[in-house]
């Protein structure tokens, strides 16, 4: 049978998708002209420090100060090279990935939208794939900060300078190292993600999340093995499903705060269940992408859930059915994959999707 991966829009109109999409356009615009007015400013400071020494050697101002003038000029360089180094930290750490949180909010919201949407983040990041974007903006904040480091250190090697070397030397020395060592040491944040893999016993949901984990590298939370470590087994009253999901949910923030993407293994049959999954990753500021996996040919659901053996689930066939009739409908924008055929078949379009 021919797979179709299907894009649902209910509760939410295409004009109100719409608008959050242009709303992240305007974050991405905020953020892009937030670092472009730093890096602008990093252009005029490192002008204006070289030209404030300039200006101290071209004239007798500084003769009266208790410190040489070598010793002035390496702590204006110096100085220079801290601002620059701060507006660097500041950019990179902080405005960068704001942006680039918004960005994957974005491309997320592009995949779960595709009728509509356009692809415009996947265009980039094909566009990009062999630029390091990070390693070419440090060497822009590097190059000024690595001059400057050089002219202060030049200074201080004047004989005048001398009561005050150990301190410049010191001070050059951390600023090469904060500025330049570990920003260019740095590579992209990677970014987390949380993948919602739902769906009915049977359909093949386990099988597409550890799919997932095997090839993507994601975390693999089943709540067939969390019921059996919580003593759990063979219950699936709402106390105890309610249990299980807890847990889930736990484990899943552990695992974003380490920086660890993970897959969620669930039946998610209540959206009130899918709406805490989806608090928790908006608490996390990582992009959450909803898959249900369907198998309308129940002949074949029946033939799997009888053919498990050595299986975590202890769902039947009458769960499946129960589970049907109590499924509540997806609102939110998902991706449905039908999984009526080979897993060669479904480890293609996992491939394509996340």
């Amino acid at each position: 049978m021919e797979m179709e991966i299907l894009t649902q829009e209910h509760s939410r109109s295409t004009s109100h998708i719409i608008e959050v999409y242009k709303e992240l356009g305007e974050y991405e615009r905020h953020f892009n002209r937030i670092q472009s007015v730093y890096r602008a400013f990093v252009t005029t400071w490192f002008t204006g420090t070289f030209a404030g020494i300039a200006f101290l050697y071209s004239s007798d101002f500084g003769g009266d100060l208790p410190i040489s003038r070598e010793t002035t000029c390496a702590l204006i360089a110096l100085a220079g090279g801290t601002g620059i180094t701060l507006l660097w930290l500041l950019d990179f750490f902080v405005y960068h990935r704001l942006l680039l949180a918004v960005i994957d909010v974005a491309q997320a919201l592009e995949a779960g939208s595709r009728q509509y949407l356009p692809k415009l983040r996947e265009g980039f990041a094909q566009r990009t794939r062999k630029l390091n974007v990070r390693t070419a903006l440090s060497i822009f904040y590097a190059v000024p900060t690595v001059l400057l480091c050089v002219s202060a250190l030049l200074f201080s090697l004047h004989p005048s300078a001398v009561p005050q070397r150990v301190v410049l030397w010191v001070w050059t020395g951390v600023l090469f190292a904060l500025g330049c060592v570990k920003p260019l040491s740095t590579i992209r944040p990677r970014v987390c993600q949380v993948v919602l893999v739902c769906g009915l016993p049977g359909t093949g949901k386990t099988r597409a999340a550890s799919i997932l984990s095997e090839v993507k590298g994601l975390q693999h939370l089943s709540s067939d093995v969390i019921r059996k470590e919580l003593g759990l087994s063979g219950r699936y009253c709402d106390t105890a499903r309610e249990s299980v999901y807890e847990e889930m949910l736990m484990r899943a923030a552990a695992s974003i705060e380490n920086k660890r993407s993970v897959v969620l293994d669930a039946t998610f049959d209540r959206s009130d269940r899918r709406e805490q999954v989806k608090m928790m990753a908006n608490r996390h500021f990582v992009p959450l992408q909803v898959v249900e996996i369907i198998c309308p040919n129940e002949d074949i659901v029946a033939q799997r859930l009888s053919e498990r053996k050595g299986d975590d689930s202890e769902a039947s066939f009458p769960t499946y059915q129960r589970m049907k009739v109590d499924f509540q409908r997806i609102t939110e924008p998902h991706v449905i994959i039908d999984n009526s055929g080979t897993e060669e078949n479904l480890r293609e379009w996992l491939m394509k999707l996340v």
